[in-house]
């Protein structure tokens, strides 16, 4: 992506309403979850598609953000507020960032996280947080680039798993 294409790039919450955008969902989850940094679990279970759309639907806090390439989605960020209860704000954390393919590696990545950053900013949020794949280079490469950086000494973030996360595979 050329410096003066950024005019063609929007942002845009998801109506978890629409089928289109449902589509969307479903097929940038896919294309995370066969990607080798999304553990290559292979597509969503036809049957569990519904189960992740009314989870997202009918979680208080989720908000679903696309980037559009000249109206186009070309990737999703799926995120959850939380509160910071040192700063006594609302934080968000990105919990999924993903980008088809065809539009990894143009600058529309770190963009979104910049205009995601933006939005956050402007309803009075006090940070934003994510994840990453130890092994993820691009993607803490771009990370880096927006102003993220791995959690200050002490803190670190831990995880207890507590069913699988394989939420079933297409056959």
């Amino acid at each position: 992506m050329r410096p003066d294409d950024k005019h063609l790039l929007s942002i845009q919450i998801a109506d978890l309403t629409d089928d289109v955008h449902c589509s969307y969902v479903i097929a940038l989850v896919n294309e995370y979850r066969c990607d080798s940094m999304g553990g290559s679990l292979g597509a969503i279970a036809k049957e569990s598609e519904l189960e992740l759309l009314h989870g997202l639907r009918n979680h208080p806090s989720s908000i679903v953000y696309f980037a559009l390439l000249n109206g186009t989605v070309a990737g999703m960020a799926v995120c959850f507020t939380g509160f910071s209860t040192f700063r006594a704000k609302k934080l968000l954390n990105i919990h999924d960032l993903i980008l088809y393919r065809d539009y990894r590696k143009k600058g529309i990545g770190t963009w979104f996280l910049k205009k995601i950053a933006e939005e956050v900013s402007n309803a009075g949020y006090c940070k934003l947080t994510l994840e990453v794949r130890t092994d993820n280079k691009f993607a803490k490469k771009a990370y880096r680039k927006v102003g993220f950086s791995p959690c200050a000494d002490p803190m670190e973030f831990w995880v207890m798993e507590i069913n699988s996360f394989d939420i079933g595979r297409r056959s």
